[in-house]
């Protein structure tokens, strides 16, 4: 029995620093196709990808505009960009659900083109939905952490210590024997990423899988995605929250199919506010650029605890 879709992995993307004449470009989008390079250590490599929706029909939607991104293993990445802007496509198309209507997109080497090659593409990268449960299939959660490994064919002492340590990478241990249906929405979306540690991926990505949670909830998926990312996994995280954006590592603004913005959270709000891409800014930092405005000489920070020790700063130097 195969796996089911929603069980096949989903991507991630990030663009490099690129070289044009021994200087480096800002960021993918700045520099000329033609020097764009890709390292030979990039885990996921996507060149000149386009998509369009109905083609080959009088009412063809073009998605994504020739992109060119790469990605090393066990990077940790948000995705940002306005309703429409092609995040969930970039996605599909980088575990071969969508097939580029133009261009390549390479994982770990092996072609999502390539139909006999999908099936461990998506091994390597799982997702998790904005809805858990349209993801669960089981009645009980041992069990429905257990379905995609099993699938494997994986011996049951394996098995068995794949579920019980995606259970206790997810705080779920003492729920083993619920029905998923039961549990809380901050356990289910705990549960959703439960059933994808279990298939060992290379990659995690959630597609804005924390809209629908309260700030608690969606507090603990963070710590447990900068646990897992600790711990060499990547993340790839797509999401309208600022203060998600911000826990990555590496920030990507998409708009219209293109990539405008990539680079460090703090310098990705940054660009983006200059670009006018009207996708917002954390609280902190929100701050912070209204006293430099007032003439305090202050740092541009992410968090509240590095808004007050640069507040603290400031004051010394006063």
């Amino acid at each position: 029995m195969q796996l089911p879709e929603q069980y096949f992995a989903w991507i991630v993307i990030r663009p490099r620093r690129y070289e044009t004449d021994g200087a480096l470009c800002p960021n993918a989008a700045s520099c000329p196709r033609s020097t764009r390079g890709f390292s030979v250590s990039d885990f996921i490599r996507i060149e000149n990808l386009h998509y369009t929706y109905g083609a080959d029909t009088d009412h063809a939607v073009v998605a994504l505009r020739g992109i060119d991104l790469s990605i090393a293993q066990g990077e940790y990445i948000a995705i940002m960009g306005h309703n429409g802007s092609g995040k969930s496509t970039l996605a599909r198309c980088l575990n071969g659900l969508l097939t580029p209507t133009q261009g390549t997109v390479y994982v770990d080497g092996l072609n999502t083109a390539d139909e006999q090659a999908l099936f461990d593409i998506r091994r390597r990268v799982s997702m998790v939905m904005q809805h858990p449960d349209n993801q669960f299939v089981s009645t009980v959660v041992e069990h429905e952490v257990a379905f995609g490994p099993e699938n494997l064919g994986l011996p049951r002492v394996e098995l068995v210590e794949r579920v019980d340590q995606a259970l206790e990478q997810t705080g779920l241990i003492n729920l083993r024997h619920r029905d998923p249906r039961t549990l809380s929405a901050g356990q289910k979306a705990r549960l959703a990423i439960a059933d994808m540690l279990a298939m060992r991926p290379e990659y995690l990505v959630l597609d804005e899988s924390t809209i629908l949670l309260d700030p608690l909830s969606r507090e603990s998926i963070h710590e447990l995605l900068a646990q897992l990312n600790a711990r060499s996994m990547g993340i790839i995280h797509i999401t309208h929250q600022v203060e998600e954006a911000a826990a990555a590592k590496r920030m990507i603004v998409l708009q219209q199919g293109q990539v405008l913005v990539d680079d460090a959270p703090l310098s990705a709000f940054a660009q983006a506010s200059e670009l006018g891409l009207g996708i917002g800014q954390p609280a902190p930092m929100a701050l912070a650029e209204r006293l430099r405005q007032r003439g305090l000489a202050i740092e541009l920070v992410l968090t509240t605890a590095n808004l007050i020790t640069a507040l603290q700063q400031a004051e010394a130097l006063l």
